[in-house]
């Protein structure tokens, strides 16, 4: 009785775990941009200010 009582508290634990790992994965995923299109470059080099006003 005990043991089931252990292995369901591990069990829930694991669970919890695994659910923790897979919206840190989710949130990662949904900011990490993995397409190579340069079109629309955003880039620091397409914003540098060449000349300043006087």
């Amino acid at each position: 009785m005990v043991d089931q009582l252990i292995q369901k508290k591990q069990e829930e634990k694991q669970i919890r775990e695994d659910q923790a790992a897979n919206t840190r994965y989710r949130k990662l995923s949904a900011c990490y941009d993995d397409d190579d299109d340069e079109e629309e470059s955003n880039s620091l080099k397409d914003n540098i200010i060449s000349e300043l006003p006087p």
